[in-house]
Parts: C-alpha cells; sequence; structure tokens
C-alpha cells in the first residue's frame, strides 16, 4: 500500500507541476505560432487616439503610429498581432494572429505599464518619424486605476506560481527519500504551503480575469481586453491536483507515519535486547 500511495502521490504532484508550469511560462518568445496560454490579450484595433494622445498625434491612424491590431501578454513578455479580416466584436479574437518576429524578449521583470507600453510602441514601429514621451500620454483616470491594479495581482500572480512550482519539485522527490516520520510530515508540510501558493495564484489569476471584463472592457475608449480561458484552466487544474496530493500526502503522514513510527520502536527495541 505505501508504495503503490506514494506512486498516486507522485502522479498528482506531477500533474500539478506541468500543468503550473505550463501556465507560468505561456506567451514567451519561443513560440512561433499564438500562444493560447496568456495573462492578457488587449486589442488596440478601434483605440480612441484622441482620449489618451495630444491634438497633434490623434489625427494619425493607429497603423501609421506603430499599434498593432492586438497583443497577447504573459509573465515574461508579450507578442504583437495583426487582423487577418475585418473581425469585429467577440469575432475581433479570432481574426487576430501572432508571430515569433512579432515578440519581444522574455524578462523576469517583465512589468505592463500601458503608458510606457503606448509610447515604446509608437517610438519603434511609427512609420512618421515621431517621437512621443510618457508625459505626452493621458489615461484615463479608471483606465489607469484598472492598470496599476492588475500590474499588482499580476505580480502576485507571478511570486506565488513560482513559489508552488518550486516547492511541488520538491516535494516529489523528497517524499521518495523521507520515509520516517519527521520525514512524511515534512513532506506534508511542504505539500501544504504549496497548496496555499497554488491557491494564492488561481485565486489571483481569477480576479485578474473579473479586472479585464468588468473593468477594462466597461471604459470607453476603445481598447478592449480579455484573458485566456486556457490559462484559468491550466492554473486551477494545477490547484486540484496539488489538492489531491496534499490529501494522499495527509492521509500517508497519518496512517504511513504512524506505521512507520511504531517500526522504529520495534526496530529500538530489538537494539535493547
Amino acid at each position: 500500500m505505501g508504495v503503490c500511495l506514494s506512486s498516486t502521490i507522485t502522479i498528482f504532484a506531477l500533474a500539478a507541476f506541468s500543468l503550473l508550469l505550463a501556465a507560468n511560462v505561456g506567451t514567451v518568445k519561443q513560440n512561433s505560432f499564438k500562444s493560447n496560454i496568456y495573462m492578457l490579450e488587449l486589442s488596440l484595433k478601434d483605440l480612441e487616439l484622441s482620449t489618451i494622445l495630444p491634438q497633434q498625434y490623434s489625427r494619425y491612424l493607429a497603423e501609421t503610429l506603430g499599434f498593432a491590431d492586438g497583443y497577447v501578454l504573459g509573465m515574461y513578455g508579450y507578442c504583437r498581432g495583426f487582423s487577418n479580416g475585418d473581425g469585429d466584436g467577440d469575432n475581433l479574437w479570432d481574426t487576430l494572429t501572432y508571430n515569433k518576429a512579432d515578440c519581444s524578449g522574455t524578462s523576469t521583470n517583465y512589468k505592463f505599464n500601458l503608458a510606457t507600453f503606448i509610447v515604446h510602441q509608437i517610438n519603434t514601429y511609427n512609420t512618421a518619424n515621431l517621437e512621443v514621451d510618457v508625459s505626452s500620454i493621458s489615461l484615463p483616470k479608471d483606465l489607469d486605476t484598472y492598470i496599476t491594479v492588475s500590474n499588482d495581482v499580476s505580480r502576485i500572480i507571478y511570486i506565488t506560481s513560482i513559489i508552488a512550482i518550486c516547492l511541488q519539485f520538491v516535494t516529489i522527490f523528497a517524499q521518495w527519500f523521507l520515509h520516517t516520520f519527521c520525514g512524511i510530515f515534512m513532506v506534508s508540510i511542504l505539500q501544504l504551503m504549496t497548496l496555499i501558493a497554488a491557491f494564492l495564484s488561481s485565486g489571483s489569476a481569477t480576479a485578474l480575469y473579473l479586472i479585464y471584463y468588468g473593468g477594462l472592457n466597461s471604459i470607453e475608449d476603445g481598447i478592449r481586453a480579455r484573458m485566456s480561458i486556457n490559462f484559468l484552466a491550466l492554473t486551477w487544474t494545477g490547484a486540484g491536483c496539488t489538492l489531491i496530493a496534499f490529501v494522499l500526502t495527509l492521509f500517508n503522514c497519518c496512517c504511513g507515519g504512524r506505521k512507520s513510527k511504531q517500526k522504529e520502536k520495534d526496530n529500538y527495541e530489538r537494539v535493547i535486547e
């Protein structure tokens, strides 16, 4: 039973590790196709330039200023996307395509700031030889607030997912080498910490989903956003597998650990005799 239980725990722990890792590394430069695992898909196709840019810039078309039709953003960077049709409304997302050449470099310190993001897009990709700075960007107060909050939540997701991934990796190997009662108890504590981190990450991702849908899309500025359902599915399924692994580890600690403790006692008594 002990080997069978340990194997079952390992299977769920490996599943949790793989799912959480997949959610964490979505939308990186190495992808040669549109990643379906992203934290934010941002559409600027209908961007109201007059709401964010000075008058002298707002007369230009979005394409002239260098804006792509849409962007996918992950924890380590973003990719630019262009519409291959006349999609509108909910169909807009289906017309966007992303290529490897249009992705930023990966960075563990990547942080999305809409004002600096807009400035970078214009200064890098505009075809009218324009130069703008952050001071010339005027974001609606509500939009700026939502972006600030989403950045804070995104950082929580990043930190807690990294913690969950690392701890899950440790527990996978630790349970096969720590067979004493104290060892199994330590694995249970590690698995509990993994569970807390995984649920914090998944819960924060759900909060971010609500911010995007209930916040950004309610502002009349032409900016539309959505979150990847695949990202949510991966992180919550990973959290679920972590929960199962923790329950099984706790069961192993209560039952298997008691047997291990009794065995240690019997061995000690034989030595005394």
